[in-house]
Formats: structure tokens, sequence, C-alpha cells
């Protein structure tokens, strides 16, 4: 079986504080490998920055829409609301007026039966009146007839 450092020397050697030296020899292959590792995880840390200076102006933006998204379906409430309480409102407003036109009717037929009524008299008067011009047309022409035979005697 092997021991603990040939399987991985490096790891035994970082372990004891050597760096990356294994029984004095330097191994560079391991240390570029380690550089730019280091180079990658550099990167990508710089690179998770950008992203997340990035990302905060999308974030602003997108609670600025979840913001926007409540108050308009705030306001779609509102106007439902107020359309339902314009329409119980514009019922009741209906309600009232029929009952209002329900009771101005009576007044209404009364007066119609009313003016029937005087129309009718007033075309039985004129009738009676122009019967009782006719009669006393009918009256003078006799009178004067009568009174001309009278003077003629």
């Amino acid at each position: 079986m092997r021991s603990p450092r040939r399987q991985r020397p490096w790891l035994w050697s970082w372990r004891r504080g050597w760096g990356l030296q294994e029984e004095g020899v330097e191994h560079d292959g391991l240390r570029g490998a380690t550089t730019a590792l280091r180079a990658e995880i550099l990167a990508l840390g710089m690179s998770i920055a950008e992203r997340t200076s990035k990302d905060e102006p999308n974030a602003k933006l997108e609670n600025t829409i979840q913001d926007k998204l409540q108050r308009i379906a705030t306001l779609q409430n509102e106007i439902e609301t107020i359309q339902k309480k314009g329409a119980l409102d514009a019922e009741e407003k209906a309600r009232k007026a029929y009952a209002r036109a329900s009771k101005l009717e009576k007044p209404i037929e009364r007066l119609r039966n009313e003016f029937k009524l005087k129309n009718s008299l007033r075309n039985a008067l004129e009738a009676r009146d122009n019967e009782a011009e006719k009669k006393v047309r009918e009256l003078t022409i006799k009178l004067e007839s009568g009174c001309m035979v009278k003077f003629e005697l």
C-alpha cells in the first residue's frame, strides 16, 4: 500500500507547511496549476461581483415592477368596487325613479281624465252656444219679419 505522501504529495507537503515541495523537489507544474486556479477564482469572483452589480439595477427594476403590479391590482379592485357600488347606486336610483314615476302616473291620469271631461264640457257648451245663436238668429228674423208686417199694416 502506498503512503499518503505518495498518493497526493502536494497535499502532504501543504499540510506540513512546506508549500508545494516534497523531499526538496519543487513542483512547478503544481505551482502553475495553483496560480492558474487562483487566477480563475479571482476572475470568477470578479465576474460574480460584476453580475451582482448588474443584477442590482435589475433587482431594483424588478421590485419597482412588482410594486407597480400591486398598485395596478389594487386600483383594479377599487374600480370593481366602485363599479359594483355604482351599479347598486344606479339600481337604487332606478327603483326610486320608477316609484316616483308610478306616483306621478296617478295624478297624470287624473289630470288627463279631467282634461277630457273639461274638453267634452267645452264642446257641449260650444254646441249649446251655436244652438242658442241659431235660435237667436231665427227669432231675430221672425221678430224683424213680424215687425215689418206691423209696419206695413
